[in-house]
């Protein structure tokens, strides 16, 4: 079911091509770039390192098209909840409830379709991470805004 992804990144991309900009090209750039990073980084770790496999998409071992995927598909995401976070912290944080909620659906739905194996992963584990991402995210563009 590789079609779900990309067609995701599609719309994805689309889309915040489109969106009105609530952050500078700097920004969107940087933010894009970190979240590559920390999805390469994680998903390495625990879904292709073969020590501690607890997910891998659809083929065991590393994939070139795990890779794209890994540098599009959450970054994407990433850069929309980014563009449209609110500054006031309990705007925020129930902007961070809907987009944890979002986020472990859409997950929930990639292992259904296959795209997604767990081996030893909960689903619950990813909505734990998606709230400290998204924490951290805001930290990020905190960080990006003040710092000079």
């Amino acid at each position: 079911m590789i079609w779900f992804p990309i067609l995701t990144i599609a719309v994805n991309l689309v889309f915040i091509w489109f969106m009105p900009k609530r952050m500078t090209r700097k920004e969107i750039y940087t933010t894009w770039a970190l979240l590559s990073m920390l999805s390469l980084t994680v998903d390495t770790l625990f879904g292709h390192s073969g020590e501690i496999t607890l997910l891998h998409f659809q083929e065991e071992g590393l994939q070139i098209s795990d890779l794209l995927f890994e540098i599009m598909l959450a970054p994407s995401f990433g850069i929309i909840f980014s563009n449209y976070m609110p500054e006031q912290l309990g705007a925020f944080i129930k902007y961070t409830v809907y987009w944890t909620a979002f986020s472990t659906l859409y997950e929930w739905v990639t292992v259904q379709i296959d795209f997604l194996i767990y081996q030893g992963w909960k689903l619950w584990y990813s909505t734990v991470i998606y709230v400290i991402t998204f924490s951290f995210i805001r930290w990020h563009l905190y960080f990006l805004r003040t710092s000079k």
